[in-house]
């Protein structure tokens, strides 16, 4: 199923509901959904879990939640940086310890860069040149992952835009309905700008990737 379709799909139920959430009903939502995913992951690879790891609270969140599961043989976690103090290998690696994880740290010289940039190319039918370094990221991580034997992995994407984490939400100079455009905008460019591309990364490696913030 293409990734917009089973994003609609899981996204128009809750869209649908009208009357507002308490914040347990809330709470158990996204726990369901970390369940879940942590459900799929965990029979897939015999107790093993995937994911990737930007230090941040939405990952380490998810992470610490993975965690409480029980009946691990052990958790992956993988990190892309440009060098050892970027940083999300900075604050990733503090909670790959926090949690006891089988930690990844994913810094790429520039032959790596190369590569991905010509392989991202094909895949996406432009130039390397116009290649962002964040692409190159997630294409490196999704190989990283693949390359310790994973075909499902759990990502946190979605988030920011939802709840409106980015510094542009709260901190810029525009009016409220002006922010408010901003939010819609980022929102509406999550799934094409985004989303899309990131499957295609993990689909060239054959990973699926699971959303539970969505």
């Amino acid at each position: 199923m293409p990734l917009k379709d089973w994003l609609d799909g899981a996204l128009l139920p809750v869209i649908a509901k009208e009357e507002e959430w308490s914040l347990d009903e809330l709470e158990k939502i996204l726990s369901d959904a970390i369940s879940d995913c942590f459900t799929k992951c965990f029979v897939a690879h015999a107790g093993k879990i995937a994911t990737t790891l930007s230090g941040g609270v939405d990952s380490s969140f998810c992470l610490s939640k993975l965690r409480r599961e029980g009946n691990l043989t052990g958790i992956y976690t993988f990190t892309v940086g440009g060098d050892r103090n970027h940083q999300d290998i900075v604050y990733a690696k503090m909670m790959a310890e926090q949690f006891s994880t089988n930690h990844h740290e994913i810094i790429p010289k520039q032959k790596e860069i190369l590569w991905a940039k010509r392989k991202l190319a094909k895949i996406r039918f432009a130039s390397a040149k116009e290649i962002t370094d964040g692409s190159v990221a997630v294409f490196l991580a999704y190989r990283s992952i693949s390359d310790c034997g994973f075909q499902i992995s759990i990502a946190h994407d979605g988030i920011d835009e939802l709840l409106g984490g980015y510094p542009e939400h709260r901190f810029s100079p525009r009016t409220t309905a002006e922010k408010k455009m901003y939010f819609r905008k980022m929102w509406n460019e999550l799934i094409p700008n985004h989303l899309l591309l990131l499957e295609k990364s993990a689909r060239f490696f054959g990973i699926k990737v699971l959303f539970p913030y969505l």
